[in-house]
């Protein structure tokens, strides 16, 4: 009777991270991974602490202090490419390049740049975790774009 209700329980715990998975998006997915991870870890540490074999434990978390620094060093903001210190701003880039970024090309209308910029900063906005330096960077193409269409229509 144990193992039925066991085999139940893990059925119901794989149909609730299926509804999980299905909804989530990247971010989410990461955590949970990462929060897997974490606890499987902590348990077997205190597993072999238990059982006598603090030696094997302390073996194991130096074994992953250098993957869990990794982790942790991939968690922070990223520096901008090519050692740029700011981005640029918007009289600093051309056109071209303010349309390139955005995703355009030709003679775009207002409405098509908002909604690139739209599109592009939901995903790269820094509280989505998102780069500072790219949200900037759209920006500055949004203003260069939507600057050099308010000078056509002066």
């Amino acid at each position: 009777m144990p193992y039925i209700l066991a085999i139940l329980a893990a059925l119901l715990a794989l149909y609730g991270l299926y509804q999980f998975m299905l909804n989530a998006n990247t971010h989410q997915v990461k955590s949970l991974f990462l929060s897997a991870c974490v606890l499987g870890v902590a348990i077997a540490v205190v597993l072999l602490a238990l059982t006598g074999r603090l030696p094997a434990a302390i073996g194991v978390i130096a074994a992953l202090a250098p993957i869990i620094m990794g982790i942790l060093r991939a968690r922070r903001p990223t520096a901008p490419p090519s050692g740029e210190s700011r981005p640029p701003r918007s009289r600093d880039l051309t056109r071209a390049e303010a349309l390139e970024i955005l995703g355009l090309s030709g003679e775009p209308e207002e409405n098509d740049i908002q909604d690139a910029y739209r599109r592009l900063m939901k995903s790269m906005h820094p509280d989505q975790k998102g780069s500072p330096w790219v949200a900037e960077r759209l920006n500055a193409a949004r203003d260069r774009l939507l600057k050099k269409g308010k000078k056509k229509k002066d």
